[in-house]
């Protein structure tokens, strides 16, 4: 199975297991979904923690043995 959909079905999984709703409502926020190794891998990194700082992203962290949400990351307003 391509990783692609691997990480697809354990948000999948996880998110219905967090009690979660599936609609089509178009004013949903989307999320990039990432596994946690990725997370403390990349983002913990100080280029990551600048990215994180500098873009408006909205990260799901994916516990993928547990099959469950680990963090939401709601992105970070940036005043100008």
């Amino acid at each position: 199975m391509p990783a692609r959909d691997t990480i697809h079905d354990v948000v999948k999984q996880a998110i219905i297991k967090d009690g979660w709703l599936f609609t089509d409502d178009p004013e949903r926020e989307l999320y990039l979904a990432i596994p946690g190794t990725v997370y403390s891998d990349i983002f913990s990194e100080p280029i990551g923690k600048l990215v994180i700082a500098e873009l408006p992203l909205k990260l799901l962290v994916v516990n993928t043995f547990k099959i469950e949400v680990s963090q939401w990351i709601p992105p970070l307003i940036i005043e100008k």
